[in-house]
C-alpha cells in the first residue's frame, strides 16, 4: 500500500501547477473573430501561444492592455506543472 501511494503522489506532484511569474495577453473575441488570440508586441494579434510575448508580473502592473475587439483582453499567467 505504502508503495502504491508513494508512486500515486509521485504522479500526481507532476501536473500541480505551478506559479510561473509569465504572462501573456489574451482575447477570447480576438480569438473568436479572427484565431489570432495571443498578442505579440511585434506582430499584433498572433495565433499561438508560442508566438506571443511573455511579460513579467512587473511588467502588468506597469503596462496597458492593447487594444482588442469588445475591450475583452487580460493577462493570462503561463502555468508550469512539474
Amino acid at each position: 500500500m505504502t508503495r502504491l501511494l508513494t508512486a500515486l503522489t509521485k504522479t500526481l506532484t507532476r501536473f500541480v501547477p505551478v506559479r510561473s511569474g509569465r504572462f501573456v495577453v489574451f482575447s477570447l473575441q480576438e480569438a473568436n473573430l479572427g484565431g489570432a488570440g495571443f498578442w505579440s508586441n511585434e506582430f499584433g494579434w498572433v495565433t499561438t501561444l508560442k508566438s506571443a510575448t511573455e511579460f513579467t508580473d512587473a511588467e502588468t502592473e506597469a503596462l496597458n492592455l492593447p487594444r482588442s475587439q469588445g475591450n475583452d483582453a487580460m493577462w493570462l499567467e503561463i502555468i508550469d506543472t512539474h
